[in-house]
């Protein structure tokens, strides 16, 4: 489905692209570990109005590992991204994140304003995730020594990884204790694990130790771009009072709560979170359409400001589709 594309990014690294639909276009940012399950739902809604554009992070799905493992870095991950928006002709998208997404997406419109209509953060943190994980530090204080033990052993802890992921066992937990089981379809949920599976650990635990050190919290007042937060109510992994935070630092932040969601709310109750993304998709690119556009400079000829409009904010909508 759709054109698939390598770009190659900054340092040579092969970034996978694919690319469908036609349209204002929309650019989905995976989770750590991920290859977009956590978007099928989306682009079945969307990919018959927009041009959907979804990557793999380096060494992610079927993007390369870079040569050097070092450039395993949050600054990398964003420098791909602008590759893949630069080389795919993309100057104006909504940025769709889900979990570390979210952290990239804002960090991204932070740093290249002008190429974001909008932005699209679900269930993520806008930084230092593992301090946060399950509401309390325990992970981020027991992160080095498992990166210790990983770096140390990298064959057996490989072992480790792949066969815990590909265990039934690990799949159903994670369906009983962090998870809607009621809400989700489990063949939908499943990839994920299938994909952490097949993965180098080392890439793995390489972009979570940059991740972990990353936040563009003091950043957040000067992004601009327009922006729908999706919260879920129940997510462990990224509280949602962290969205709520997010929601009181951007300047132009709506905020949807998902009751009953969780981390992975985009596929547990995707009609809800799409009712609400569909009028703002069509605002953020409204919005892009209505503005002049720029023009070359001719001698003798006065410089034009242009203004920015901030909307009215929406409220949080329940999970029956009521407003909070």
């Amino acid at each position: 489905m759709g054109i698939e594309r390598f770009i190659e990014s900054h340092d040579g690294t092969k970034i996978y692209t694919n690319t469908s639909g036609e349209g204002p276009t929309l650019v989905l940012c995976d989770g750590l570990g991920c290859e977009g399950f956590i978007w099928k739902h989306f682009r079945e809604r969307f990919g018959a109005t927009h041009r959907i554009v979804h990557w793999n992070y380096r060494g992610h799905g079927l993007s390369h590992c870079p040569e050097d493992y070092e450039r395993l870095t949050t600054d990398d991950l964003i420098e791909d991204l602008r590759q893949v928006l630069e080389q795919l002709d993309i100057n104006n998208a909504v940025l769709c994140g889900h979990s570390m997404g979210v952290q990239l997406i804002l960090e991204f419109a932070y740093r290249y304003p002008e190429k974001v209509a909008g932005l699209l953060p679900m269930c993520g943190s806008y930084g230092r995730p593992l301090e946060t994980f399950h509401d309390g530090p325990l992970l981020g204080i027991a992160f080095p020594f498992l990166r210790e033990l990983v770096f140390k052993s990298p064959r057996r802890a490989q072992w480790v990884w792949s066969n815990a992921n590909k265990n039934e066992l690990a799949f159903q937990f994670a369906m009983i204790s962090e998870v809607n089981s009621k809400a989700v379809n489990g063949d939908d949920f499943r990839p994920y694990f299938e994909h952490l599976a097949g993965m180098d650990i080392g890439v793995f635990i390489r972009v979570l130790d940059s991740v972990s050190r990353h936040t563009v919290e003091d950043h957040l007042p000067l992004i601009k771009a327009p922006t729908l937060i999706v919260a879920a109510e129940h997510d462990t992994f990224t509280p949602a009072w962290l969205s709520q935070h997010m929601r009181h630092q951007l300047p132009d932040a709506e905020l949807l709560t998902v009751e009953g969601g969780t981390h992975i709310a985009p596929i547990e109750f995707p009609e809800l979170i799409h009712r609400r993304v569909e009028p703002f998709l069509r605002k953020c690119f409204a919005a892009t359409a209505a503005k002049p556009k720029k023009r070359t400079r001719r001698k003798k000829a006065p410089a034009t400001d242009i203004a920015h409009a901030n909307p009215p904010e929406s409220q949080p909508l329940a999970a029956d589709g009521t407003q909070a």
